[in-house]
């Protein structure tokens, strides 16, 4: 309820309230106003009778008189943490209810004694504040001003759908107050909750809903406000919904597909999709014919996948010594290769040669694979790192890598001119975020973490190098997952997260202009449509994106978000150019 009180002004109404101590008692109620912002005003009425229960009374219960209201209904909003009732709401009949309680674990809140406290009716269109004492009789002593509660301007908070409310706590005794707010659940996230409060003063507290991860229904519960005195404690009932939203948006272009993705690639030459995964091990392909994933199974798992410039061949890495090499569209196996390391990432280079960083051990050897003879060329040293990422330079001899397992992640450049890789490898000591991107003329490198350098030339010089940095992607995430470069439409999309440690957890992919490196629209991937891991409408993450060579279509690779650790991956297509 709420009403506009002007200052100075009372409302009075008569009504009889009786608590079951042997007595019937009448008494006038008084509105009392407590000069909060008026968006937030409510009338409250207090009574000035105290109804005392002895010591040792299991419990004891109220009954409502109130032969004028007829049928009207009622809720307990709040009352003190030391009685429990199981009647929170009811109706009145003929204008008569009762409203049962008991004590429950009392001793720990009473001094000298006795305790204190404050249950809260609303009743049709009131609000009423009934004071209840347990234990010793009411003292001659001075009343102790930190026993006097916070006051709230509403007793009870009902978002319904909605995700944002407030509330305001104010002082009114005539001594400063400590205070924090407790039992607060999971799902509620407010502004303050703990402080202290000049006499006087007043405090707006913004309460927000988080619903991801809740199950469909009704939820209602009690926060504790608590203030000096244990015996001040008294609180605010939250109710909240939370509703099936319907079916994601896109439900329609939601390809669903078996098994935990390994590695991805689009190939702008024939806009053909490949998908590596694993348990089942297989490759799945989408045509631009169809938006259906074809699939291929496999008798290893694989770890990585290439496609040559000109979108003809194909090769897998496996999690053994093998190395696969198809006809891109056809997916006939040309050559299987037995090679010298368990390849992690790899890429093709020119004149028939492939390149490995390895799967294990640490720091490693660097390998590469003559396609046309079958042998294997390893480093003669050990300057890499395993689980790198590489990255082939276009239209020319150079290979650029970064290494996600140390940090800083760094950057080296191979020389491939001769077929197998040079031994000298110069190396820049900068932190890329764990992954990097060239731009379509490869001269410029992305990092994971949003920085933008200048792509170095090749050396023959290793040390003490400077990699100069010419920008930063100006997108509202912490990482970047994935970007791809659409020629015709000249943007980039970007898929991003919120995490500071890595780049998992992102469900956004933006459209960032090509000149300023700044977000111009965006999109989000649905969620998972339906009930999964206790959760309903989980959130899902973005793990790769690319756009066809047209500009018309988008594709996400994601799964069901990182932290719920499970396997449920789709593709999900949208039409470009993004609204």
């Amino acid at each position: 309820m709420k009403k506009r009180v002007e200052p100075k002004q009372y409302t009075r109404q008569r009504y009889s309230i009786a608590v079951l101590t042997g007595t019937m008692l009448l008494f006038l109620l008084s509105a009392c106003n407590f000069d909060f912002p008026k968006e937030n005003e409510e009338i409250w009425f207090a009574t000035d009778l105290e109804y005392h229960f002895n010591t040792g009374s299991d419990g004891g219960g109220i009954t409502l008189a109130f032969p004028e209201l007829g049928s009207k209904t009622y809720r307990i909003m709040v009352y003190p943490q030391w009685i429990e009732t199981g009647k929170l709401e009811g109706a009145l009949d003929n204008g008569y209810g009762s409203i049962p309680f008991s004590f429950k674990n009392v001793d720990s809140f009473m001094t000298g004694n006795r305790v204190e406290g404050y249950i809260f009716i609303r009743l049709d269109e009131t609000i009423l504040r009934i004071k209840i004492s347990y234990g010793a009789g009411k003292t001659e002593d001075p009343p102790v001003d930190g026993q006097v509660p916070l006051y709230c301007n509403t007793a009870e908070i009902n978002f319904g759908t909605e995700d944002s409310r407030s509330f305001t706590i104010a002082n009114h005794g005539e001594v400063d107050k400590s205070w924090y707010i407790s039992n607060i659940p999971s799902w509620l996230e407010l502004s303050q909750t703990s402080g202290y409060l000049a006499a006087g003063a007043s405090l707006t507290i913004n309460c927000t809903v988080h619903r991801q991860e809740l199950q469909l229904g009704e939820y209602s519960l009690i926060i504790h406000i608590e203030s000096s005195h244990p015996q001040a404690s008294h609180g605010i009932r939250v109710n909240m919904v939370v509703e099936d939203p319907g079916p994601p948006v896109n439900s329609a272009r939601l390809k669903w597909f078996s098994g935990t993705v390994t590695d991805a690639y689009f190939c702008k030459k024939t806009d053909y999709l490949y998908i590596l995964t694993k348990s089942p091990n297989a490759l799945l392909v989408k045509t631009p014919e169809s938006d259906s994933l074809t699939t291929y199974p496999l008798d290893r798992i694989p770890n990585c996948i290439d496609v040559t410039a000109d979108g003809k061949t194909l090769a897998i890495g496996y999690n053994q010594a093998f190395v696969d090499l198809l006809d891109a569209a056809t997916l006939n196996r040309i050559n299987q290769y037995v090679i010298d390391c368990v390849p992690h990432d790899l890429v093709f280079g020119e004149n028939d040669w492939c390149y490995m960083i390895p799967d294990a051990d640490q720091h490693v050897y660097f390998y590469s694979l003559n396609l046309t003879s079958g042998v294997t060329f390893r480093t003669s040293t050990r300057n890499f790192v395993e689980k790198s990422v590489l990255v082939k330079a276009p239209e020319k001899p150079w290979i650029y890598i970064t290494r996600p397992q140390v940090s800083p992640s760094g950057l080296q450049i191979l020389n491939i001119s001769d077929g197998a890789v040079n031994d000298t490898v110069p190396y820049w000591h900068e932190d890329t975020g764990g992954a990097i991107w060239l731009s379509p003329k490869g001269d410029k490198i992305f990092g994971a973490n949003k920085k933008i350098y200048k792509a170095p030339d090749y050396t023959t010089e290793t040390f003490q190098l400077d990699l100069p940095k010419t920008g930063e992607v100006d997108i509202p995430r912490n990482f970047i997952k994935s970007i791809d470069y659409n020629e015709t439409l000249e943007c980039y999309y970007m898929a991003g997260s919120d995490y500071w440690w890595g780049t998992e957890n992102g469900a956004t992919i933006y459209q960032v202009n090509k000149t300023s490196f700044s977000a111009e629209r965006s999109v989000n991937v649905g969620f998972y449509p339906g009930y999964l891991s206790d959760q309903f409408h989980p959130a899902m993450e973005t793990h790769y994106v690319f756009s066809n060579s047209a500009g018309t279509r988008l594709f996400a690779i994601k799964n069901v978000k990182q932290t719920l650790e499970l396997n449920n991956w789709a593709l999900e297509i949208f039409d470009l150019p993004l609204n």
